[in-house]
């Protein structure tokens, strides 16, 4: 799901303040985005019922079942990333022009990339009773525990070309991608598979390797420009795994 949150107007005190702020507001955002989903599934459910329209015992799902608002705790995931460069926040490019200049400003030099991440666990029926309130499925979501961190990477680019940037730019998305770049592409640099790799602590250039063999068509664009990373893979991606996995265990998410 989505959030409605307007980025650009979230500014911390430091870049990472302000990544730290956007990814905890987008999640607090969802939460009051799906307590009002609840509140209009539950109202419509109850004039249907009033009208003899839908089955008593259907009424739970219905209203349970959308966005997995039932009786088991659910986890709502946010994330904010970007590169950062001389205490500059360098996001996702608006377009071609705003990418190229980002490119250029990375060529040739080593730059932070930060992701921040916000977990909470929704107040519901079935969690600890300190964090519910009130009975049945008329209850409010209200947030229970949560997690939230930074990981914090040092990516290294060689100095690119403007020929470079344009063919690179040719055969990609950049404008889903902080910095303008990502570190793998899809068809012609599939992510590894299993997410494992990404968190098996090899570093950037044996797991190109083991993709190259596995996809005869494997041809890496960005790639070829990175020559370092040092940190999390998958927090460069726009997710620290190492750090979030171990909380979907606890929650007997995976």
């Amino acid at each position: 799901m989505p959030s409605d949150v307007d980025e650009d107007k979230i500014v911390g005190k430091t870049p990472e303040e302000t990544i730290e702020l956007r990814a905890k507001l987008k999640g607090e955002e969802i939460v009051k985005k799906l307590q009002r989903y609840k509140d209009s599934k539950l109202q419509k459910e109850k004039k249907s019922k009033a009208y003899g329209l839908v089955p008593s015992a259907s009424l739970s799902s219905l209203s349970t079942n959308a966005y997995g608002l039932g009786t088991k705790a659910n986890l709502i995931i946010s994330a904010d990333s970007s590169a950062i460069l001389n205490n500059e926040i360098i996001g996702k490019p608006k377009d071609r022009k705003e990418a190229e200049e980002m490119l250029a400003k990375l060529s040739g030099k080593t730059h932070k990339f930060i992701t921040a991440y916000y977990i909470v666990r929704t107040a519901s029926a079935g969690l600890h009773p300190a964090e519910a309130s009130g009975t049945g499925q008329n209850k409010s979501l209200k947030i229970g525990e949560k997690w939230e961190g930074v990981d914090i990477s040092f990516v290294t680019f060689r100095n690119i070309s403007e020929k470079e940037i344009e063919l690179y730019l040719n055969h990609f998305n950049y404008t889903k991608f902080a910095g303008a770049y990502a570190l793998f592409t899809p068809p012609l640099c599939p992510a590894p598979a299993p997410y494992e790799d990404l968190i098996s602590g090899e570093s950037y250039a044996i797991i190109l390797n083991k993709i190259r063999n596995q996809y005869p068509n494997f041809k890496p664009l960005v790639p070829d420009f990175i020559t370092g990373i040092k940190g999390s893979l998958s927090g460069v991606i726009g997710l620290p795994l190492e750090k979030v996995i171990p909380i979907l265990k606890e929650n007997q998410v995976l």
